[in-house]
């Protein structure tokens, strides 16, 4: 009985660290700005709970942002830049 419940709890153990390495998600896309923008832009992205980093490309008009997908909802990023005046691929300012 103790040999099952030891393995039973190292089951639910791994799993549990599986979720949280797997939270981890990236996306990439397109935000409208000039090269002044970066730290704007940035920091309306990284100032939303769950984010890791947000990094702007001015050249390539991309934001690539990493983030806790259990925390947050990627649509939040398109609603932020949005309504802080930057038009991306799904919403417009």
């Amino acid at each position: 009985m103790k040999k099952l419940i030891l393995v039973f709890s190292t089951m639910l153990l791994m799993l549990g660290f599986t979720t949280i390495v797997k939270a981890d998600e990236t996306i990439t896309f397109k935000v409208n700005g000039n090269a002044a923008c970066k730290t704007q832009i940035e920091a309306l992205v990284t100032g939303v709970q769950g984010v890791t980093s947000a990094v702007w490309d001015a050249t390539a008009q991309k934001i690539t942002i990493v983030f806790n997908s259990t925390t947050v909802n990627k649509d939040k990023f398109y609603v932020v830049l949005a309504e802080g005046g930057y038009d991306n691929e799904e919403l417009h300012a």
